[in-house]
């Protein structure tokens, strides 16, 4: 009872709260940071068709690697990355967007074949609509629909042929001090594989590099790692606008990943075919369930160029002793730093629009 009284309350007050301007109704050139209706940061004119697009170069690492003595395996993790992320609005209110990610570990990997090897995501397409402000509430409702294409060393491994996230974002703007931008978003993302578990290039039986010579043993190139069919994660955000040119944010999301389901197998034994079950303890088991919690501020030192830090801590929900992690801070806990570049607001300064 205690905890529907807190929501119903925290909704009166959010809707008698004044409400700032919506991203999309501004009509003026100004380069001033606000909030678009899917949570992008855009700094450009509102009638630029690409505003909204960044260039960013970040480095992160991971908070546990700080201490040597913080678990019995020392293992410090620092990366450089560079992401692009164009955005072409098709008209007022529909749009277009993209990202692609490069990655460098600069610390010793547990997981790529070379020392400081560069890996590349997944390319991911999403299509957007402004959506619809409820009047009394004002309360703004944003679908989008995000397209995967596995390009990725991941998704090789994996076997993904393509994925497909559609989300659903409620959000509302206020006028504290600069602005105040709430929302909250869920998001399922439906995956298609070859395999329901990773694959590996070889199957490490000698003789048997070849599939042709050992048809048998292509069953030790798999991982046993299960692969999931479909994610789900919900959770709210909020950006404020503390002073013209600083904002602070917090995100934090709660998910889960279903997995194919552990199949049966069968074995000869003697010229007999014989059924070999999955493990019992891994019967019932559907899905892994995670957490995300970060907390970032960001300064824009020119127009064109923003300055961000933050605390992130993506998670397992449960630690390996069964106990549940904090999910605000743990030590999967890490920290970022880095600079974006507004691609729309530098190309009109470079090449001023008529």
């Amino acid at each position: 009872m205690t905890a529907r009284k807190l929501l119903v309350a925290a909704l009166l007050v959010a809707t008698a709260l004044p409400a700032a301007a919506e991203e999309e109704a501004e009509s003026s050139d100004s380069a001033a940071a606000r909030v678009a209706a899917d949570g992008t940061v855009i700094r450009g004119s509102a009638s630029s068709p690409w505003r909204g697009s960044w260039l960013s170069y970040d480095h992160v690492f991971n908070t546990v690697g700080l201490d040597k003595g913080a678990e019995l395996t020392w293992n410090p993790y620092y990366a450089q990355s560079l992401t692009i992320s164009p955005r072409y609005y098709l008209s007022d209110e529909f749009f277009v967007s993209a990202s692609w990610s490069l990655e460098q570990e600069l610390t010793d990997s547990d997981w790529t074949t070379k020392k400081r090897e560069i890996v590349w995501s997944d390319l991911f397409v999403e299509v957007g609509w402004i959506g619809w402000q409820e009047p009394t509430s004002q309360i703004r409702i944003t679908p989008t629909l995000r397209i995967g294409l596995p390009i990725s060393q991941v998704s090789a491994a994996s076997t993904q042929i393509l994925s497909l996230a559609g989300s659903v974002r409620l959000s509302r703007n206020f006028s504290v001090l600069q602005g105040l931008n709430v929302s909250w978003s869920g998001r399922w993302t439906q995956r298609f594989h070859d395999s329901t578990t990773p694959v590996k290039d070889e199957t490490g039986v000698v003789g048997c590099e070849v599939d042709s010579t050992c048809d048998a043993a292509e069953s030790f190139a798999n991982q046993g790692y299960l692969n999931a069919w479909g994610d789900l994660s919900t959770g709210p955000s909020l950006v404020l606008s503390v002073f013209d040119g600083f904002r602070l944010n917090a995100d934090m999301r709660v998910g889960k990943s279903f997995l194919y389901d552990n199949a049966d197998g069968s074995v000869e034994v003697m010229g007999e075919e014989r059924k070999a079950p999955s493990s019992a303890y891994a019967r019932g088991f559907d899905g892994r369930y995670n957490t995300y919690f970060g907390l970032g501020a960001a300064y824009d030192i020119w127009p064109e160029l923003t300055l961000s830090a933050g605390v992130s801590t993506p998670s397992p929900q449960l630690g390996a002793d069964g106990e549940r992690r904090s999910p605000f801070f743990n030590r999967y806990t890490q920290i970022g730093f880095g600079v974006s570049l507004d691609v729309d607001v530098f190309s009109s300064r470079l090449f001023p629009r008529g």
